[in-house]
């Protein structure tokens, strides 16, 4: 498990995965005590995020 503030050595990155996880709180009405768990669901967002672009920059997507 990272941990909640792990340096990817892409500050871009480490700043969209903050705004997301920032986001998902604020929609679950801001629980306390749960800065890793949004941290972690922002960053599994982030990184399939960042793997869809990557596919698709590279035309490896799949017509649905």
């Amino acid at each position: 498990m990272l941990p909640i503030h792990a340096h990817f050595g892409d500050p871009d990155f480490e700043q969209i995965v903050r705004e997301n996880a920032y986001d998902l709180w604020e929609r679950d009405g801001r629980p306390q005590d749960s800065e890793k768990h949004y941290w972690h669901l922002a960053l599994a967002k982030s990184l399939r995020q960042r793997e869809e672009d990557e596919r698709s920059r590279r035309g490896l997507v799949d017509p649905m």
